[in-house]
């Protein structure tokens, strides 16, 4: 399923729906929605329509469920495709928060089956993005906390059995690794 774009109003609206859970919509205020997605401003008729139909264009992408009420409101919530599509941009703008190093190693050990290869591949490249250096096939090391990033990754492309996350304090040729990953400054 093809992405939405960040910055959209749809993309807000997605992510909008997936922190709260629900999205109730009064048809009483028109504006809710989108005073709720962007900061409580005032709004023009143009606008509300266009929050009307990136709502619209999510349910017609079978990304949000749209229920109406008996009030005369609706509420918007997600599907499951939408829960996957959501889980995926977050996976996208993954990264690890703290870059500081603490003497501590992270290491990465997998055997991923050769059926899940392309679940593998994709893991593999999102390690590269996060920072991670291959020191041996399917055995990555990263300096930087990162615990709650690794399960994340590991959840979503399903693998959590074949990964074993390792912290130890010790690495044979350790200023090399500090090199490699610019912690140390070399001396002219």
């Amino acid at each position: 399923m093809k992405a939405i774009r960040r910055g959209t109003l749809a993309f807000k609206i997605l992510k909008g729906i997936g922190l709260t859970g629900l999205f109730l919509i009064s048809m009483s205020n028109p504006r809710f929605g989108v005073q709720l997605l962007t900061g409580f401003k005032e709004y023009n008729k143009r606008e509300k329509q266009k929050f009307r139909e990136s709502l619209y264009y999510l349910k017609k992408r079978g990304l949000v469920k749209i229920i109406e009420n008996s009030s005369g409101g609706f509420t918007a919530k997600l599907s499951k495709t939408g829960e996957k599509m959501l889980e995926s941009i977050d996976i996208d703008c993954l990264e690890l928060k703290n870059k500081e190093f603490d003497g501590k190693w992270r290491v990465v050990i997998f055997d991923v089956p050769v059926r899940l290869n392309i679940k593998r591949h994709a893991f593999t490249e999102r390690l590269k993005t996060l920072g991670f250096i291959m020191v041996q096939r399917s055995v990555w090391i990263c300096p930087f906390r990162c615990r709650k990033e690794l399960a994340m990754l590991t959840q979503f492309y399903e693998i959590e059995k074949y990964v074993t996350y390792l912290e130890t304090s010790f690495v044979d040729n350790e200023e090399a690794w500090k090199k490699e990953f610019s912690l140390i400054k070399l001396v002219a």
